[in-house]
């Protein structure tokens, strides 16, 4: 695989190579259990994909935004095989999948070219979709059991920063949901590349070298603070109990403690070219440099 993560249940280790159109489920010896081919087709200004894998009871998510036939679809984990596919009106966008575990019911989110849709998990069913978001997502959106936070900033301009309360049904605008009380918006606020995170009822965003972070219920922004070395920073931001962490391409890590203030705990360095997010264990933390994978103790 390239840009695209893979997801274990435990049991299996899946893989999705987009470029090629192949998901593939492995065991532990590496041995290929299942593949399947969904196609490959042309993406927008020739970036390729970035779109990882997604999982919840027993099935693999993928979604294939591109050029040529958008689409996204559910694949049991054990056959390989789809229980439901969706076709979507959506051009290429980089973002992942997840799914929203609120205290209503699970969904499915996925962001595409200027929209944000929610499907039932187990049928494909839509919930509900945000239209008019702006161009095309790279960032993927981020929650707690109360919100959902999404947004979008392209090269050239800010997009806004998004939050939305479980429970929307149909097309939906953000000023109808603001005008209800069912979420906010905080004008150019949006990540870009780098997803946010949420910690302790805050929402911390990164973009263009800036950390910022706000009020999770109201989205008022708390401080805005620029991160030395961070102007170029791909990989997303990730938390462990009250630290947040971001990684540069540069392989130096800025460790950030929550809080209403910025407060810039430490560095951490590793030599090498770093685009990928790094992912955690309760014992290790790997980070996957262009060539090397570092596993940190």
């Amino acid at each position: 695989y390239a840009t695209e993560s893979p997801v274990t249940d435990g049991e299996r280790l899946y893989v999705y190579y987009a470029a090629v159109g192949v998901v593939a489920a492995l065991d532990y010896d590496g041995s290929i259990l299942w593949k399947r081919e969904l196609g490959s087709f042309r993406t927008g200004t020739d970036f390729g994909t970035g779109s990882s894998l997604s999982m919840h009871e027993g099935m693999l998510f993928v979604q294939c935004d591109n050029e040529e036939q958008s689409f996204v679809c559910g694949i049991d984990c054990k056959t390989g095989e789809d229980v439901w596919r969706k076709d979507r009106n959506s051009r290429t966008s980089w973002s992942s999948p997840i799914i929203w575990s609120n205290p209503l019911r699970s969904e499915l989110i996925v962001c595409g070219s200027g929209t944000l849709t929610a499907y039932e998990p187990k049928t494909g069913k839509e919930l509900w979709m945000m239209k008019g978001l702006g161009g095309s997502f790279s960032a993927s959106p981020t929650f707690d059991e109360e919100r959902l936070y999404f947004g979008q900033s392209g090269r050239s301009s800010r997009g806004p920063l998004l939050a939305v309360v479980p429970g929307l049904k149909g097309e939906v605008s953000i000023d109808e949901v603001v005008e209800q009380g069912l979420g906010w918006v905080q004008e150019a606020s949006g990540p870009g590349m780098c997803s946010p995170v949420v910690v302790n009822g805050k929402v911390y965003v990164l973009g263009r070298g800036i950390l910022s972070c706000h009020d999770a219920k109201t989205g008022e922004r708390l401080y805005r603070e620029r991160i030395r070395n961070a102007s170029s920073v791909t990989a997303s931001l990730w938390s462990v109990g009250e630290r947040i962490f971001t990684l540069n391409e540069s392989g130096e890590t800025i460790v950030v403690g929550s809080g209403d203030e910025f407060n810039e705990l430490g560095s951490n360095s590793l030599e090498g070219l770093f685009w990928s997010t790094p992912a955690a264990t309760d014992e290790v933390l790997l980070i996957r440099s262009a060539d090397k994978l570092h596993c940190l103790r």
